[in-house]
């Protein structure tokens, strides 16, 4: 993506999309909302698909948020932007504040009493959001993370697709040291804070650690995209297929797996139920304790329990007691038990251990009724 000077926004954008978002925001039973310049990579240079504070505004610094209230709103800048900001927003919607003198924590500060003020999680570091948290307290209102980007909402079909330029390998001669040495550092890394895996969403992160190259941030060679490195250095790569090129997947070797971006939640609930598993499971060694878990994942039924019973419509329907020695490998055996659960669930051709139904494992030898 190549830097461009042509003005796409005017001072109109904030009278036009306002009541669009207040519209949405009264669907979520939200008072406000906060827009920060950052996207979900916490980029300061933005692909005009995650420029939500230009589409908001008009303000298309590269330093900047918005704070949009049901009766009020503000636009933030910097000393760099005095002059852009006044020329691209319109003052009869917005407030033009200054970012850095108070900034958004003043002003959540004088919120209405008792607001409820919605945020995107992807969107906020964790330490500029205590901050923002705490003066919203202040003030007497309350900061809620939305499943659903109000503004997102608002935008709808007119928004721009995303990026799609091809992600090509970066010789080590360039990079100085191998993709493979990095991750078997960072996973090192890992290892030693006791964690089982890191999440990445930085471009530059990405770029540096899988030694690949992209062109979708304007004025730098970066990627989006996400990943998740391993304490053991191997690692899953999501990425738009579309920007996967021929080359990709043999630079990035056996050790790393690419995905859609869209299964990256697939990923992280994975890694948070192998947490859990290893939790009950040393629960179970050291005390033998009685374990209730429902769930709809007949593979972590198996793998956690010594007693499964299959529930329809609050009735007992099926129940299968599990001999298998742990740890539990998808072996015959457990393939067997899998077939005949999801059997009981009305499954009768499984292609994944997901299904439809509830299923109580107790993941200890004493039966619980």
């Amino acid at each position: 993506m190549r830097q461009t000077f042509d003005e796409t926004t005017d001072p109109s954008f904030g009278a036009k999309h306002l009541p669009l978002v207040r519209a949405r925001l009264a669907e979520q039973g939200l008072d406000g909302f906060l827009v920060p310049h950052e996207d979900e990579h916490q980029n300061e240079y933005l692909p005009e698909a995650n420029d939500r504070l230009a589409w908001l505004s008009g303000f298309t610094g590269s330093a900047g948020a918005a704070v949009v209230l049901t009766e009020r709103a503000a636009v933030f800048a910097d000393g760099r932007y005095t002059v852009q900001v006044r020329a691209q927003v319109d003052a009869s919607q917005f407030e033009i504040l200054d970012l850095v003198e108070g900034g958004v924590p003043a002003y959540l500060e004088r919120a209405p009493l008792g607001a409820v003020i919605g945020y995107d999680p992807r969107l906020h570091s964790p330490d500029a959001l205590a901050s923002l948290r705490a003066a919203a307290e202040r003030g007497g209102a309350m900061l809620k993370a939305v499943d659903v980007n109000p503004l997102d909402q608002a935008w709808g079909d007119e928004r721009p697709a995303q990026p799609q330029a091809p992600v090509v390998p970066h010789e080590d001669r360039y990079s100085g040291e191998s993709a493979a040495a990095k991750r078997a550092r960072i996973g090192q890394a890992i290892a030693k804070a006791g964690a089982q895996a890191g999440v990445i969403t930085a471009p530059s992160s990405i770029a540096w650690l899988f030694n690949i190259r992209g062109g979708d941030v304007i004025r730098s060679p970066l990627p989006l995209g996400q990943a998740v490195i391993h304490a053991d250095g191997t690692a899953e790569l999501f990425l738009d297929p579309v920007k996967v090129t021929n080359e990709l997947p043999g630079w990035l070797g056996d050790a790393v797996t690419l995905k859609p971006s869209e299964a990256l939640d697939a990923a992280l609930d994975a890694l948070t139920r192998i947490r859990m598993h290893d939790l009950v499971l040393s629960l179970w060694r050291k005390h033998s304790p009685a374990v209730l878990l429902v769930t709809h994942d007949v593979d972590e039924a198996i793998s956690l329990a010594d007693r499964v019973l299959v529930l329809d419509e609050g009735r007992i329907a099926a129940e299968e007691t599990i001999t298998l020695p742990r740890p539990r490998e998808s072996g015959a055996e457990f393939r067997a038990i899998r077939s005949r659960l999801l059997g009981h669930l009305g499954v009768e051709a499984p292609r994944s251990a997901h299904a439809e139904g509830a299923l109580i494992a107790f993941p200890s030898g004493e039966i619980v009724a």
